[in-house]
């Protein structure tokens, strides 16, 4: 259950350290902010405190067609199309995800078929196993660890930090 929090902490390492190399190779201040992209695993995103400095979160759409977070303005205003019915609204949505998308976060399901964006661009940085809630079929299993059984029971699928070849 880790998995999300963990590879959100390593893509805001990675970023850093790809930026600091960056920066020695040209000048100071010429280093661009990246993005990372979401599709279906939005709701996982635990804020964007471990990349804000570096990096700025976009939405792939992978299906979803609820109201999805917008980059925050100020306290006192919006511009930002909000409305009260969950509705969703395509303008928050990455137009071209192989030239938008700097890196991704995804989970890799086991038998899920990815049809958001071209995998053979992506390479994967850092992988961590992640309970497949769709091919774990056992709810006492998905719900409580229980040592040397659960392993038998349990499939895994991978929470994923991919970066763009």
């Amino acid at each position: 259950y880790r998995a999300p929090l963990w590879i959100w902490y390593q893509a805001g390492d990675h970023i850093r350290a790809s930026r600091a190399r960056e920066q020695q190779q040209q000048q100071p201040g010429m280093v661009s902010r990246t993005n990372i992209c979401v599709g279906m695993e939005w709701y996982r995103v635990p804020c964007s405190l471990f990349v804000s400095d570096v990096a700025d979160i976009k939405w792939i759409d992978a299906g979803f067609d609820g109201q999805l977070p917008a980059a925050f303005e100020a306290t006192n205003v919006t511009h930002q199309p909000f409305n009260d019915r969950n509705k969703g609204d395509s303008s928050r949505f990455v137009t071209d995800v192989a030239l938008q998308c700097d890196y991704i976060i995804d989970l890799w399901e086991t038998n899920a078929v990815i049809q958001s964006y071209d995998v053979q661009q992506y390479a994967v940085v850092h992988k961590m196993p992640f309970l497949d809630r769709s091919a774990t079929h056992s709810g006492i299993f998905r719900s409580f660890y229980i040592p040397m059984i659960s392993d038998m029971r349990v499939v895994y699928g991978d929470y994923v930090f991919l970066e763009r070849k």
